[in-house]
């Protein structure tokens, strides 16, 4: 029987790019090549526009959406873009610090992203 110092610990060390989040580029699912720089780049950009862990903005509640106009068309096409480029499946508007309950998904791997109302 192993002792314990010789049983390989699964919680990531100080140093370990999985606690520290600069792990290599690898694909979403973890297999598979690097992805290309520029598509990493896009995803960094778009994740550090994201509310974190913590921001009050989180547990605060969202108004309900009223008026179906222009300008709610061009946050959904930011929020979509801003998915896409983080390699996501989908994204709320209080995720950008926007108090409005507005999700935008992609259903599968072939779909196109799409926008529905919170109730």
């Amino acid at each position: 029987m192993a002792n314990r110092d010789e049983i390989e610990s699964d919680d990531p060390q100080p140093d370990d790019p999985r606690r520290t989040g600069q792990a290599e580029p690898r694909e979403p699912d973890g297999g598979g090549p690097a992805l290309d720089p520029e598509v990493l780049q896009r995803r960094d950009a778009a994740l550090a526009r994201l509310v974190k862990i913590g921001n009050p903005v989180l547990n605060s509640k969202a108004s309900p959406i009223t008026e179906f106009g222009d300008e709610l068309q061009r946050e959904v096409e930011l929020m979509v873009a801003l998915m896409n480029d983080a390699i996501g499946i989908g994204l709320a508007a209080t995720q950008l610090g926007v108090l409005r309950r507005l999700l935008v998904f992609a259903a599968g791997s072939d779909a196109e992203p799409t926008a529905r109302r919170a109730a």
